[in-house]
Formats: structure tokens, C-alpha cells, sequence
């Protein structure tokens, strides 16, 4: 059997370019570093959890391996600067560097998440958290278009041969349903799930990995993305979630009723 070092030993004459960049935005002069290679997907990147002498993490350095996950890591700094002037800055990271570095490579550097693991259920954290983004940029759309646009995206789906047959019948009945019905939209984490993303403090909920974040977009699929990488992705098996959201607010109004196949809420 052969057997992979989970350590790697680099010697230099003089501080590592890596090193200069940290202890210039953090002021840390002697960091380690716990480096992840993405998935090798378009979006891959290199992820460096960088700690204090004492173990403590005290940043996150985002690396593109890919021209893609550049472009995703620009983006998730420009949210992410979006979100600090706002009653979201307390819950999310702060971009420490955002730039080029090295031989024209973008790097983003963020602060660290605190707090614990999230839950494998939505509790009170989540959706205060839920429903402050929902005040964030909220808008109204007709359901309608928001169901092309998803019809749309099945229709060229290339992950599972099956989804356009599955997507068709459902996507019909939700048309008649909700017809042109106002939706209540806004800016959505994208890729709201445990324990990857989320960390709580208190009764506070931190998110990070923005990446995937959107705007226009119905303000439940957060619900429904968490609930289903529980279900999918962990394992938990436990599918009585649908159709049962928690009351997310938006400025003097809420958002409570659900229609299949997207979250959809009525105006009252």
C-alpha cells in the first residue's frame, strides 16, 4: 500500500511570497498553512486555511486553478463587499485582500468563520439569518418567469440524462398553479448547507463561500438547497421537510407559502 504524506516541508532562504502577502494583511510573521485542493471541476481552486502559531485560523486564502474559478472568486468578493454594508456584516467574512498576486493570479483573502458547526436542521439562527438577506435587495417577479427560466436550464442540463423528463410534467403543473402570481425574490446564498458553509455563534448564523451567490432569485431556495444536501448528501433520508418552510421575512411582509416544484410565495 502506498502511503501520502499529509505534510509537505518547504525550505527557503527567504519568506515565501504566500508568507509576505499574509503577514502584510494580517500581520502574522510566522503562519502555517492547511492547504485543500478542490474538486477538479471548472471551478476548481486552491483553499489555504492560514493559522496563528497557536492553531488558532486567523484567514482563508482563495486560489483559482482555473480561468472559471477566477471569475467566481471575484464575484464572491464583490457580494461579500455588497453584504458588509449592510445589516449582513456581521455574518459574513471580510475581504482582508482582494487582488492580483504572484504572476497576474487573483487571490482572495478572507477572515475566519467563528463559532461551531451548523446544525443538520433549520433552527432559529438560520432563519434569522434567512431573513435578514431577504431585506437585503428584495424584489417581486411573476412566477412565471421564473419557471421558464428554470425549464430552461433542465432543458440543457448535461449532469442527468433524466432531469428534462422528470422537469417537464412538474414544471407544467406549477405553471397552471401559480400562473403569473408575484414571487417575492432577492439576493440568495446559493449554496446555503452544512457543515461546509455554515457556522453558528450564539444565536448568530455565519456563512461563508459566496461564490454561488444570486439576486432575483425566489427567497426559499436556500430552505430548499439546505433541506436537500441533508436528505442527498449526508444521508439523513428524511424527506417530510417538503413543503415545510420557516416564515422568512421580508421588510413588512412574509414569506410563507410554498408551491412545488420552486418556492414560490403568494402576496398576501
Amino acid at each position: 500500500m502506498q502511503c501520502v504524506s499529509t505534510e509537505v516541508l518547504i525550505t527557503s532562504d527567504a519568506p515565501l511570497e504566500l508568507e509576505e502577502l499574509v503577514q502584510r494583511v494580517t500581520g502574522e510573521s510566522a503562519p502555517a498553512f492547511c492547504v485543500t485542493v478542490g474538486t477538479a471541476t471548472r471551478f476548481q481552486k486552491l483553499t489555504v486555511q492560514v493559522l496563528h502559531r497557536n492553531g488558532q485560523p486567523i484567514a482563508f486564502i482563495k486560489l483559482p486553478m482555473t480561468a472559471a474559478a477566477a471569475g467566481r472568486i471575484r464575484h464572491e468578493a464583490l457580494v461579500l463587499r455588497e453584504l458588509g454594508q449592510t445589516c449582513m456584516r456581521d455574518t459574513v467574512p471580510r475581504v482582508l485582500f482582494d487582488g492580483s498576486w504572484g504572476r497576474d493570479l487573483h487571490v482572495l483573502v478572507l477572515s475566519p468563520a467563528p463559532g461551531r458547526p451548523s446544525a443538520l436542521q433549520l433552527q432559529l439562527p438560520h432563519q434569522r439569518f434567512l431573513s435578514q438577506l431577504a431585506a437585503v435587495a428584495p424584489v417581486t417577479r411573476p412566477a412565471r418567469a421564473i419557471l421558464d427560466e428554470v425549464e430552461c436550464e433542465a432543458e440543457h442540463t448535461r449532469l442527468f440524462e433524466g432531469i428534462p423528463a422528470l422537469a417537464g410534467p412538474a414544471l407544467l403543473r406549477a405553471k397552471r398553479e401559480v400562473g403569473d402570481q408575484p414571487a417575492r425574490c432577492g439576493r440568495i446564498h446559493g449554496d446555503f448547507c452544512i457543515p461546509w458553509n455554515l457556522r453558528v455563534l450564539g444565536q448568530r448564523l455565519f456563512s461563508f463561500d459566496w461564490e454561488s451567490s444570486e439576486t432575483d432569485v425566489p427567497l426559499l431556495w436556500d430552505v430548499l438547497h439546505f433541506q436537500a444536501q441533508v436528505a442527498s448528501l449526508l444521508k439523513n433520508g428524511d424527506l417530510t421537510w417538503i413543503g415545510q418552510y420557516p416564515r422568512i421575512r421580508s421588510g413588512s411582509r412574509s414569506a410563507t407559502r410554498v408551491f412545488s416544484p420552486i418556492a414560490l410565495s403568494r402576496r398576501k
